[in-house]
C-alpha cells in the first residue's frame, strides 16, 4: 500500500493508493532513479517488490507531491518508508528538488537525504 498525506488548511487527511492498484509509473523513469538515495546496502535488503514501490514514492514525491508531504510506501512489516519532498529549485534551465527518505529495509532502519534534478530527457536523477 502507497499512502499520501494531503492537507487542507489545519486538517490532514490520508490517501491511500492500493499496492495492487497503483498509478503505473515507467520502468525507464524508475531506473533512472535506482537506487534513490536510499543506501545502496539498505537497498539491495529491500525485496524486489518493495523497491520498485520505494523508487515509486521517491519519484511521486519529486513529481507531484506538495512541499513537506509525505508519500508513504509499505509491502510488509518488514520494508516500508516515508518520502518527504522539498521545495523545489532550479539552477539555470534545470530543476532540481531536495527530498528525504526514510524507513525500514527488512527490519533494520534506513534514513537518507539528497537531492534529484530532472535530466534533459525528462527523468529525476539523483545528485545526492
Amino acid at each position: 500500500m502507497l499512502t499520501a498525506c494531503l492537507s487542507s488548511g489545519s486538517e490532514t487527511s490520508a490517501l491511500n493508493l492500493q499496492e495492487e492498484a497503483p498509478a503505473k509509473v515507467d520502468d525507464a523513469l524508475l531506473a533512472a532513479l535506482s537506487p534513490g538515495i536510499i543506501p545502496p546496502s539498505d537497498f539491495d535488503a529491500l525485496p524486489r517488490k518493495a523497491k520498485s514501490a520505494a523508487l515509486s514514492a521517491e519519484f511521486r514525491a519529486l513529481e507531484e507531491a506538495p512541499v513537506n508531504v509525505p508519500i508513504n510506501w509499505s509491502v510488509d512489516d518488514k520494508s516500508n518508508g516515508q518520502v518527504v519532498a522539498s521545495t523545489p529549485y532550479r539552477v539555470g534551465s534545470t530543476t532540481c528538488r531536495p527530498y528525504r527518505h526514510s524507513g525500514s529495509a527488512d527490519g533494520a532502519p534506513f534514513s537518507a537525504k539528497g537531492t534529484a534534478c530532472r535530466s534533459q530527457s525528462g527523468v529525476w536523477e539523483p545528485i545526492i
